[in-house]
């Protein structure tokens, strides 16, 4: 891309302009087509990084998950469609053949009754099939799709008795990825509520990895002994994440629970592909706020979103608003710092940039940060100021070479407008959850502003 700044905030123009002339009509489905055709090229080794687990991107096109319903957006006819061939479906409930979801309103340490058909809401694509973890009382299974969404397999069993895929007390939405023919993920075996307490909630971790072709046993690449007493379904709490030669563990990031004994703890384990090693990276276990990813950040007690690049190199959002890159060698340095942001989350790497939302009082910001550490791309959402004065629920959901994908959940919209692109309906009523996925044109050489095609939107 580009590497020159790109600031496509487009505060003074309609709708309308920003569109430039592409069409749009919103059907029954509530998925909107475009007339415009764009290049695409699918390269699976370059977008494995761009995007977010919810997500992948295909040979012709990009599925997400939203609403829990996976969508399909076509590049070659720009329309966005739900992966279901029921054409009297409404798309909306657990009904939709594209149904796939985990409310993650269940206890993980009790799956009698039990059912999940997306676990995590993650979802991958690899050689022409979709990829996703089903859930039951008698374990966790990797299911294979065609491309469709159709003829459904089970790959091989990941966790059963008694174990399950995951880190029990945390979110499952970043426990596991798939790299290269490999699906990399946590497991744990959980106990009784009170075997954790007395033992202060430690737990061995199993880091594992299995084979997608369905041929191979799942593989303990290494454990440590974590406490899982972080608080319920908090993002940070671990996560796998891939680089190009390794394979990141990282568990903790975030203040514990259940228990006030050494409140900071933080874990990274790297796997080599190429030399099978299994190595621990970080060990912090201390009472007090540290220096977590070392002396030159400054004190760190708590991060958030995370990636890795082409080189292995990681990328930490710090609870002090900074983007802190962690080399293979563990040289650290800043790469961006905004002590005025309310949040800086999503974070995602494309060609030797680092993809970011940043909130801000009323606006928001999607950046893009290279190597010299330079702002190289920038769009901007404006509020009118009638709310609380802050953007929420947006999330990068994928980047390949043409555009960025963006999606926002708003409750409550009344208020709220976007001057860059069109934020929600002016007709939806106050009091409502609204779903929107945009795509967003990345080509804007010539700093002009850009196209922003809305391909989903879906209120209630």
């Amino acid at each position: 891309m580009n590497k020159r700044l790109k600031n496509l905030t487009m505060i003074a123009l309609s709708i309308s302009t920003i569109l430039c002339g592409c069409t749009t009509a919103k059907d029954a489905d509530n998925h909107v087509t475009q007339e415009q055709t764009i290049n695409y090229t699918y390269n699976h080794d370059l977008y494995e990084k761009s995007v977010s687990n919810s997500a992948a991107f295909t040979d012709n096109g990009f599925i997400f998950l939203t609403n829990g319903i996976l969508y399909f957006y076509d590049m070659t006819d720009n329309e966005a469609v739900p992966m279901c061939p029921d054409m009297t479906c409404s798309h909306k409930d657990s009904k939709c053949k594209a149904f796939a979801a985990d409310k993650m309103d269940y206890d993980p340490y009790d799956l009698n009754g039990v059912s999940v058909n997306c676990l995590g809401n993650m979802v991958w694509y690899k050689d022409n099939h979709i990829y996703m973890i089903k859930r039951d009382e008698s374990g966790d299974y990797l299911m294979e799709y065609d491309e469709k969404f159709n003829n459904e397999s089970k790959v091989a069993c990941l966790a059963s008795d008694g174990k399950i895929v995951g880190i029990a007390s945390a979110n499952t939405s970043t426990v596991a990825a798939m790299h290269e023919n490999y699906l990399y993920y946590y497991s744990v075996q959980p106990t009784n509520a009170q075997n954790l307490v007395e033992d202060d909630y430690n737990t061995k971790v199993s880091c594992n990895r299995i084979a997608i072709n369905g041929n191979s046993k799942v593989e303990e690449l290494g454990s440590f002994i974590f406490p899982i007493d972080y608080e319920l379904f908090n993002m940070a709490c671990c996560k796998v994440c891939v680089g190009d030669k390794c394979v990141y563990y990282i568990a903790g990031g975030d203040t514990r629970y259940g228990s006030k004994n050494t409140p900071v703890q933080y874990r990274i384990y790297r796997y080599d592909i190429y030399n099978g090693k299994f190595e621990e990276k970080l060990n912090i276990n201390t009472d007090n706020a540290t220096d977590i990813l070392g002396s030159q950040t400054g004190i760190i007690s708590k991060v958030t979103s995370i990636t890795a690049d082409d080189n292995d190199s990681l990328y930490f959002v710090t609870d002090n608003k900074r983007i802190i890159k962690v080399s293979v060698d563990g040289k650290t340095e800043e790469i961006y710092n905004n002590p005025e942001a309310l949040e800086i989350s999503s974070l995602r790497y494309i060609n030797g940039d680092i993809y970011f939302y940043e909130a801000l009082h009323n606006e928001g910001n999607i950046k893009a940060v290279n190597a010299d550490k330079q702002v190289v791309w920038t769009c901007s959402f404006a509020g009118d100021g009638s709310s609380d004065g802050t953007f929420s629920g947006i999330e990068i959901k994928g980047i390949d070479n043409n555009n960025i994908y963006v999606g926002m959940q708003r409750n409550n919209a009344k208020g709220w407008k976007n001057n860059n692109i069109e934020f929600f309906d002016n007709k939806v009523e106050p009091y409502v959850n609204t779903y929107s996925v945009y795509a967003i044109d990345l080509s804007d050489k010539d700093m002009q502003g850009s196209t922003a095609k809305k391909i989903y939107q879906w209120s209630k």
